[in-house]
C-alpha cells in the first residue's frame, strides 16, 4: 500500500520547500479556495515556484467543476498538486489527479504528485484513496491508490482561526470515520488500532479544542489524521451512507449529518442481535457496556455541543433520503438494513411533516 511523507510540524514552510526540490517539483497548482489566509505557505511557494491558483470548486465539489480544474491542471502542466484547505480542497486536488490518470490523459500517468495540507480536523482525506464529488445530486466516490497524497502537511496551527460550528462540524466527521471504521466488515487490526487512538484523542481533548486551547490543536489534528488511515483500510458504512442526502437536501453539513445518524445506526446494531463481545474496545473507549448506552452517549455528545435542534423534512424529502442511500456505504456495516429500517432511522432524526 502506498505510503504518504508526513510532515508534522507548524509553520514549517522551509522543510516544505526543501520536501519539494528533492521531488524535483517546480511547478505547482494551488489548489486552495483562499489562498490568503494561508500566505505563511502560499506567499513562499509563489515566491520560489512557478504557481498557478485553482479555486473554483465548491464545499461539495461537482464533476463539473473537477472537469474545470483538470482541464487547467492539462494547460498549465504541474509537477504537483498542492491541496490547501479542508476536504473540499482535498478532493479536489484529487479529482483532478484522478482525471488526469485516465486513459486520454496518458502523458500524465504518475504525476502530478499531491501535497495536501488540511486546515481542518475532520474529513480525513489528506489520508486516503477516496476523493467525494458530486454529479447533480449523486454522490460519486472516486477512488484510487494513486490519489492518496505523496506529501502530507499536518500543521495544527492552521486550526485556530476555525469558526467554532466548523469545528464542531469536522471534529464529528472524524469521530463517526472511527466508530464506522471499527464496525466495518473491512475492519483490520490496523484500522482499529487507528480507529481507537482517534477516539480516544477526540474524547480526550474535544472540550479544550472547542474553547481554543492551542495544546488541544496536535491531538485533534492526529485523531482525524488516524481515523482517515482507518476509512482508507475499512471504509465508511451506515451512517455515511445515509447521511449524504441529508446535506444536499437540507444543508446541513457532512460531518453533523453523519453523527445525526450515528446514535440511530447504533441502536439498530443493539436489535442486530450482533455479539457485542466483537467489539468490546470500541464500546469501552466510550466507558459503556452496550450500543443502546453507546446511542445514548452520542445523543449526550450530541446535546452537549447544541446541536440536537429538531429538524423537519416533508414526505417527498423522506422519500427521497430512502431511496438516495448509498448501498456501497451500507454494506460495509456488519448488519442489514431493510428500506422500513432506513426510514424509521430518518423518523427518529427528523420531525416528518405529514399532508
Amino acid at each position: 500500500m502506498k505510503k504518504s511523507i508526513i510532515i508534522e510540524e507548524n509553520n514549517c514552510y522551509n522543510r516544505i520547500k526543501k520536501t519539494l526540490e528533492n521531488l524535483s517539483v517546480g511547478r505547482i497548482l494551488l489548489v486552495c479556495k483562499s489562498p490568503e489566509r494561508n500566505a505563511n505557505y502560499t506567499a513562499g511557494l509563489k515566491e520560489d515556484f512557478e504557481v498557478e491558483t485553482f479555486d473554483k470548486f465548491s464545499p461539495n465539489p461537482s464533476s463539473d467543476e473537477i472537469e474545470c480544474g483538470i482541464s487547467a491542471a492539462m494547460q498549465f502542466g504541474p509537477d504537483a498538486l498542492f491541496a490547501i484547505g479542508g476536504g473540499s480542497s482535498i478532493d479536489s486536488a484529487k479529482g483532478i489527479k484522478y482525471g488526469l490518470l485516465s486513459e486520454d490523459n496518458e502523458k500524465y500517468k504518475n504525476t502530478p504528485i499531491i501535497i495536501a495540507l488540511p486546515t481542518t480536523a475532520g474529513s480525513g482525506s489528506e489520508a486516503t484513496r477516496f476523493a467525494v464529488v458530486y454529479k447533480g445530486n449523486e454522490k460519486l466516490s472516486l477512488e484510487n491508490e494513486s490519489i492518496l497524497p505523496d506529501v502530507v502537511i499536518l500543521d495544527s496551527s492552521t486550526l485556530k482561526s476555525l469558526p467554532l460550528y466548523q469545528k464542531k462540524a469536522t471534529l464529528l466527521d472524524a469521530l463517526c470515520h472511527s466508530i464506522e471504521s471499527y464496525w466495518s466488515i473491512n475492519s483490520t487490526k490496523e484500522s482499529k488500532e487507528y480507529a481507537i487512538t482517534a477516539i480516544s484523542l477526540i474524547l480526550g481533548f474535544y472540550r479544550d479544542y472547542f474553547k481554543n486551547n492551542e495544546s488541544a490543536f496536535p491531538k485533534i489534528m492526529k485523531a482525524s489524521n488516524l481515523a482517515g488511515k482507518a476509512i482508507n483500510i475499512s471504509k465508511t458504512t451506515a451512517a455515511h451512507a445515509m447521511c449524504y442526502k441529508i446535506t444536499k437536501l437540507k444543508g446541513i453539513p457532512h460531518g453533523i449529518s453523519a453523527f445525526m445518524c450515528l446514535p440511530y445506526v447504533c441502536e439498530h446494531m443493539a436489535k442486530s442481535g450482533i455479539d457485542k463481545a466483537e467489539y468490546t474496545e470500541l464500546l469501552n473507549s466510550f466507558g459503556v457496556d452496550g450500543f443502546e448506552e453507546l446511542s445514548a452517549s452520542l445523543k449526550s455528545l450530541m446535546h452537549e455541543l447544541e446541536l440536537d435542534s429538531v429538524i423537519s423534512i416533508n414526505q417527498a424529502e423522506l422519500n427521497e433520503m430512502v431511496s438516495g442511500v448509498n448501498l456501497q456505504r451500507l454494506g460495509n456495516f456488519p448488519a442489514s438494513f431493510s428500506k422500513d429500517d432506513i426510514e424509521s432511522i430518518y423518523r427518529k432524526i427528523f420531525k416528518v411533516e405529514e399532508y
